[in-house]
């Protein structure tokens, strides 16, 4: 396999579960209007900032983080959007989660979890099931 094709894989593969953490957590920063250096991001996730640089390494690569020379960290529009999305999921499910008895706290590690095996559209299904009858719009990401 040449290197060229590794690349092209990286880019159209979709973050895994601790990255997709990571982009979830840089929407909230910056949406709460944080600034977004690897030092902040290492202490509100608990891990050393090497962790951080090789995560923010791989979200470049696949195109949902560029670097601001050296300064903060940029989410381009594709990692916003995702972690957007992860919060959504999680946002629902843990709203679920609670609906069915779990305390908040439980219910929101519990969804976090099942927000990464969650699909889109699973989860569009579980909502009309209970009820919801949701919209299209309702659940992000659409298929998958």
């Amino acid at each position: 396999m040449d290197k060229n094709d590794t690349k092209l894989r990286t880019l159209d593969t979709p973050p895994s579960a601790a990255m997709m953490n990571y982009l979830a957590l840089m929407v909230q920063m910056e949406e709460g209007g944080q600034r977004l250096r690897s030092i902040d991001i290492a202490n509100r996730m608990g891990v050393r900032k090497p962790s951080v640089c090789n995560a923010l390494e791989k979200l470049a690569r696949s195109g949902c983080v560029t670097d601001n020379n050296g300064r903060d960290i940029v989410l381009t529009q594709k990692g916003r959007d995702l972690g957007r999305a992860f919060l959504e999921k999680t946002r629902i499910l843990s709203g679920m989660l609670e609906e069915g008895g779990m305390e908040k706290r439980s219910a929101r590690t519990e969804a976090r979890q099942l927000a990464h095996a969650v699909s889109s559209d699973a989860l569009t299904a579980l909502l009309r099931v209970s009820g919801k009858n949701p919209g299209r719009d309702t659940v992000p990401g659409g298929q998958g």
